[in-house]
């Protein structure tokens, strides 16, 4: 925590202007590297790289065609070989990608994310939490556009997003959500937070104040409990071959071989095995780095699982896939950012966010397709700036019920299976 407070001193002493101008500056050299990843990590890549070879029959590509934003107006030469617009968006997103992050640091720094009435944490957590959504936005810019393009998202960006999430809330506990309980507010003793105090001494008493950390979380159990969850994280993400037709026994035997023979054990396997890493050297230090980090991990698993549950009810009560798995691991991902109280809000205001980009995407391709992800990460990001008002004023009390919440996300889930089946039933029946 030292080195952080005097690297967040020396930042913040600097004039507003030049700070803004120098993250801008880095913003700016990082939407470049996040056109290049949108380009390079799709399913099918179309070569729009300023880095990568110019297609056949054009001229080469030179230093100059690899200048943020400069660059894509210059290649525009190649617009009969990808398009006549193509690289309006990549210049946008060079464009504006700055710009909001120029916004959101001066929001969250000027303490955006706390109650108007209420106290402000000092420069180095207001710097930790701006770092984590920093680093949040550009992986969902980079799935949220191979989504739109392709409705997949790539599991280089949501396996790696997941464990770089764990990393950063496991190093710098303080970059989590801020949250502020009243003393003898929440009635569970077992009622979870999990997210960060808004000022310092509320550590003792769990990441979100009092009542808010439950005594056997510290405790060996909670430990494997972190570890087993990162475990069947691993199970879930890892591509295989999933068959029952011949039994359950055969259907491990077949979902073994596949793994083996298409080797797709490699990068679930590698950050599941940071994670736990990062789980273990948290839990021998023990305080808010072990609390951060049971957070990040319950986060990833409890969004991701919940998604998971949504798409296995819709999908059979459809008799079609509802959500591709990209959402599921997009879900786990902004959990372990966010922690999981946070993904179930995001999902819940995704229904909305969907009306702004599918009118929006109507209006500029006349395409009818859906792509879950962008409206998850449009929800992460609304949430981000409006967490100020609604999380303190009625999302906390509502994850005051305790286990009762639980118990509705569960009815919730099996109505929406039996409404989607109603209404498949309907149509059956209308046709």
């Amino acid at each position: 925590m030292e080195f952080w407070e005097e690297a967040a001193a020396v930042w913040y002493g600097l004039s507003p202007m030049v700070r803004g101008v120098l993250l801008a500056v880095v913003s700016l050299a990082l939407a470049q590297q996040i056109n290049r990843a949108i380009d390079r990590l799709a399913y099918h890549p179309r070569g729009r790289d300023p880095w990568l070879p110019a297609p056949d029959g054009f001229p080469h590509r030179t230093w100059a065609d690899r200048l943020p934003l400069v660059g894509w107006w210059r290649l525009r030469r190649e617009a009969p070989h990808h398009g006549s617009l193509f690289w309006i968006r990549p210049l946008l997103i060079e464009s504006l990608f700055p710009v909001g992050i120029v916004g959101l640091y001066f929001f969250e720094a000027q303490g955006g994310l706390y109650p108007q009435s209420g106290p402000v944490a000092g420069a180095a957590t207001l710097h930790a939490q701006f770092l984590l959504h920093f680093v949040l936005i550009a992986l969902m810019t980079v799935a949220t556009f191979i989504d739109f393009d392709e409705q997949t998202i790539p599991d280089e960006v949501t396996l790696i997003g997941a464990a770089i999430g764990v990393a950063l809330v496991s190093l710098l506990p303080w970059s989590l959500l801020p949250t502020i309980v009243r003393l003898g507010f929440v009635p569970y003793p077992f009622h979870m937070v999990l997210t960060t105090s808004s000022h310092d001494p509320g550590w003792k008493d769990g990441l979100g104040g009092p009542q808010s950390w439950p005594p056997w979380c510290d405790t060996n159990a909670a430990f494997a409990l972190a570890i087993l969850a990162i475990a069947a994280w691993w199970l879930a993400v890892l591509p295989k071959i999933w068959t029952t037709r011949r039994g359950v026994a055969r259907a491990f035997l077949y979902a073994a071989a596949s793994v083996r023979r298409y080797r797709t054990w490699r990068l679930p396997s590698l950050t599941a095995g940071v994670m736990i890493l990062l789980v273990g050297l948290a839990f021998a230090r023990g305080g808010p780095y072990w609390q951060s980090a049971f957070s990040a991990v319950m986060g990833m698993v409890i969004a991701g699982g919940f998604t998971w549950a949504v798409r296995l009810v819709a999908s059979r009560a459809l008799g079609m896939e509802a959500l591709g798995f990209g959402d599921v691991t997009l879900m786990a991902m902004l959990g372990a950012f966010l922690g999981w109280q946070t993904g179930l809000l995001i999902f819940g205001l995704a229904p909305m966010t969907a009306l702004v980009i599918a009118v929006a995407q109507w209006i500029a391709t006349r395409r009818h397709d859906i792509a879950f992800g962008p409206y998850l990460c449009l929800a992460a990001v609304v949430w981000l700036v409006v967490w100020r008002r609604w999380w303190h004023e009625w999302a906390v009390n509502a994850f005051a019920m305790g286990w009762v919440l639980i118990a509705v996300l569960i009815v919730s889930i099996v109505l929406l299976g039996l409404l989607l089946w109603v209404w498949q039933v309907i149509k059956s029946l209308l046709a």
